[in-house]
């Protein structure tokens, strides 16, 4: 196993992390700070805002001069996205849920506008309604559905990502309103809009490298974005009753509108919980640029800018209310369909989320109270999760499995409750365990894998809740060295965990080892009973960890990783691995649990001895190799 040196690093202030500790805090936080910026400039004697006064580049990047510029990059970036396949992924399910949610979105928008015309209804105008209806915050959708969703719920992301940019709602909002241009400029503006999104869906596809460039633009843009929309908003004039009045009224039909059919579709259409529904209810920040964009446009004989003057800051409030209490209702109707529709959850949930339904109900099958607290909830409060999210959870050291306590001392039970993903061995030193989609597998010294039952136990394990949500990428390389050099771009820090978890087609040698019998021998002296395995263009999961030099003893250093075949036939510890193109996911680790062993011989054991020549001696030493 190689080691790897550790970085002095400084961990700066976290200021990125504070805005991702809040709902949308990426764009909002912006907006609000820009917002307070410009009030203050406005009513302080200077009679502009202060990115006009300090003129070009400070006004378009922050005043919303900038706004069509960042949109046609966001669409750009959108575009870069979309493959093909996601099409066929969001077909088996998803694209009900979103048409359910659209179009009565449209239909409402469209009714009003021809009804009540373009002053709408109650002070809600019918451009506002319709930039407030058609939105879905994406992003926040997958954060709330990560502990529920399965691959068809995660295919929905990319094409609601396409929904919530402007450029469908500005298309809707042209057929009533006219450019100063006439026909022809109005086709010309839909078209300066499609373009970008092409163009990005082209390259993306032409070449991957663009599609990795780019897949972060949106997170990078999103800030700026905030800026622009804080900079139309002056706190004096937004925080009117009657604004706010309006605001909540429009945040109660936005609801109803978002929730009602979609959940209906959801739960009793196509049989699913309904949290795909009630996850998608929260406005997105880029809702808030439709109203400058149609600015110009004259609706009835009324330009757009005077329609909607008090747009911005009525989507804003909106903004934050749905995206604070989106998460709160999918996990109240998550709490209600566990209560009341056990086999239902259970035929759900057992192939994909089997670790759900175990935190969910007791081993008598009983429903547990308060059984989750998902980290979106976690985020609005500054608390911590109680299922470990963001952890690494160790079950025993490094150092008793050396001294040979290979006694089980945690369940496979206890260890899914929280985890999902890791790997170790169980008692005895029996094989090498994999824990893949909360499954928890052996690969034995005969070559064979098998599923452990619940009641069986670790004597050593490093697992976590591995959160699938993170960005995809795609990885190459020709040995177990290559691998770990290719690795390093991905550790932002070498005084982290990192878990890793990669899928596709591999060509590795892999060993394991053969159960230890009472009394046990230390670790550096049975390392010899041991078997290689080689297999070559075998599809499967990588699972390994990445643990600081600092821990040495407790764990070790460097890199740990284990295979698993797609057919759960074949598995051990790596010794070599190739792959090319390679599905990887990687998550940072910032929290460390240590489970310690309750055997009588770990109280009284020395632990203080250096262990590099003795793990050397066992990472070394194997014994028969065969190949397949």
């Amino acid at each position: 196993m190689t080691l790897i040196d550790k970085k002095k690093t400084h961990s700066g202030l976290g200021i990125w992390d504070s805005l991702n500790e809040i709902p949308a805090g990426t764009m909002f936080v912006p907006l609000v700070i820009s917002a307070i910026i410009v009030t203050l400039s406005v009513h302080s004697g200077l009679g502009m805002s202060l990115w006009d006064y300090l003129g070009e580049p400070m006004k378009s990047l922050f005043g919303p001069s900038g706004q069509m510029l960042v949109i046609g990059l966001m669409l750009f970036c959108t575009g870069t996205m979309i493959s093909g396949h996601d099409f066929v992924e969001v077909g088996e399910r998803g694209i009900w849920v979103i048409f359910a949610r659209l179009l009565p979105a449209y239909a409402i928008s469209a009714f009003v506008f021809l009804y009540f015309g373009p002053e709408g209804f109650a002070g809600i105008d019918a451009i506002t309604l319709a930039c407030c209806l058609t939105s879905a915050n994406a992003a926040l959708y997958m954060g709330i559905i990560k502990p529920y969703a399965d691959e068809p719920d995660r295919g929905a992301f990319p094409i609601m990502l396409i929904f919530s940019m402007p450029l469908l709602p500005f298309i809707f909002l042209s057929y009533f309103g006219s450019g100063g241009g006439g026909f022809t400029s109005q086709i010309m503006q839909v078209l300066s809009l499609l373009l970008p999104f092409f163009l990005g869906v082209a390259l993306g596809n032409l070449d991957p490298k663009i599609k990795e460039v780019f897949r972060g633009g949106n997170t990078i843009l999103l800030p700026f974005l905030g800026f622009q929309f804080g900079s139309t908003i002056d706190l004096v004039d937004a925080f009117q009753a009657d604004i706010i009045v309006v605001a909540l009224l429009l945040t109660a039909i936005y609801w109803a509108v978002t929730i009602i059919i979609p959940f209906i579709v959801d739960r009793y259409v196509l049989g699913r919980p309904g949290y795909a529904a009630m996850g998608s209810t929260a406005l997105a920040g880029v809702s808030l640029v439709l109203p400058a964009m149609v600015g110009n446009f004259t609706f009835d004989g009324q330009l757009g800018s005077v329609i909607t003057a008090n747009a911005v800051s009525i989507l804003a409030f909106v903004l934050f209310i749905t995206n604070v209490l989106s998460p709160f209702f999918t996990k109240w109707t998550m709490n209600a369909y566990f209560k009341h529709h056990k086999a239902a959850a259970e035929d759900v949930f057992s192939q994909t989320h089997p670790e759900l339904l175990a935190a969910v109900y007791d081993e008598n099958g009983n429903y547990r109270n308060h059984h989750h607290y998902h980290d979106i909830f976690g985020r609005i409060f500054r608390s911590r999760s109680h299922d470990d999210d963001g952890t690494l959870v160790q079950v025993s050291t490094l150092n008793a499995l050396m001294e040979g306590d290979y006694r089980g001392s945690k369940t496979v039970k206890d260890v899914l409750k929280t985890t999902d993903t890791g790997v170790g061995t169980y008692e005895g030193l029996d094989g090498e365990a994999i824990i893949y989609k909360g499954h928890a597998y052996v690969g034995r010294a005969d070559g064979e894998v098998s599923e452990m039952t619940p009641e069986d136990t670790f004597a050593f394990s490093i697992t976590t809740r591995f959160d699938e949500s993170v960005d995809e990428d795609e990885i190459s390389f020709a040995s177990i060295e290559d691998l770990k050099a290719k690795l390093e771009e991905y550790l932002d820090s070498h005084n982290y965990f990192f878990m890793i978890k990669m899928e596709g087609v591999f060509s590795v040698r892999v060993r394991s080892n053969f159960k230890q019998k009472q009394p046990y021998e230390p670790l550096y002296k049975v390392a010899g009973d041991q078997r290689e395995f080689e297999y070559h263009d075998i599809e499967g999961a990588v699972i390994g960890v990445f643990s600081p030099n600092y821990v040495e003893g407790m764990n070790l250093p460097g890199w740990h990783v284990h295979f698993l075949s797609k057919d759960f036939k074949k598995g051990g510890h790596i010794l070599e691995v190739s792959g090319k193109d390679v599905k990887i996911k990687v998550n940072k680790l910032q929290a460390w649990k240590v489970l310690m062993p309750d055997d009588p011989d770990f109280s009284t054991w020395n632990l203080k001895e250096d262990l590099k020549a003795k793990t050397e001696a066992v990472e070394g030493k194997s014994r028969t190799k065969e190949t397949t």
